[in-house]
């Protein structure tokens, strides 16, 4: 029998080490990476996979990501150009930036755009994250962001779920 106070520690090792997990999750331009399509596809929908491996005329085990708090070398994330601009610049998103605040990035308002489609506002998360709120905004975009059926987690746009097949409003 393992003593109570190890079982303590073992869960706050445990805790420690999901939150951690989860602050991969977000994305400097204010997309919950887990409901990115590139990071789902790796995981739970192999189609998806190829069929972003097809479109841009790569291998399916280039389309692979972390999170963009969790980019390896071989993530698609080091490609993106939100990633390159928040690097090169030192910022950890792009709420850091003068021009995110005076709509003047060619970067992040055709994929400000491309996500209010969805019913994402990439501005509002940002905001949100940025005024200290990141954990509980990180649980509400995990919650949002799931199969109202299975729960399984979905992606931004997915017309179903890749665990049930349920049909999923957009």
């Amino acid at each position: 029998m393992i003593p109570k106070d190890e079982c303590e520690i073992s869960i706050e090792i445990i805790l420690e080490r999901q939150i951690n997990m989860d602050t991969n999750l977000i994305g400097k331009c204010g997309l919950y990476c887990g409901a990115c399509f590139i990071y789902r596809a790796e995981r739970d929908d192999q189609a998806l996979r190829k069929q972003i491996a097809d479109h841009y005329k790569c291998k399916e085990a280039e389309v692979r990501c972390h999170g963009c708090g969790g980019l390896s070398e071989s993530c698609w994330g080091n490609g993106c150009k939100i990633v390159i601009c928040v690097g090169a610049k030192g910022f950890k998103t792009c709420y850091e930036c003068e021009n995110f605040h005076n709509d003047k990035c060619d970067k992040f308002h055709p994929l400000y755009q491309s996500y209010r489609a969805y019913g994402v506002d990439l501005k509002t998360n940002l905001k949100r994250i940025n005024s200290g709120d990141a954990e509980a905004w990180l649980a509400d975009s995990e919650a949002r962001f799931r199969c109202s059926a299975c729960g399984h987690p979905i992606h931004v746009g997915a017309k179903a779920c890749p665990e049930c097949g349920k049909e999923l409003a957009i």
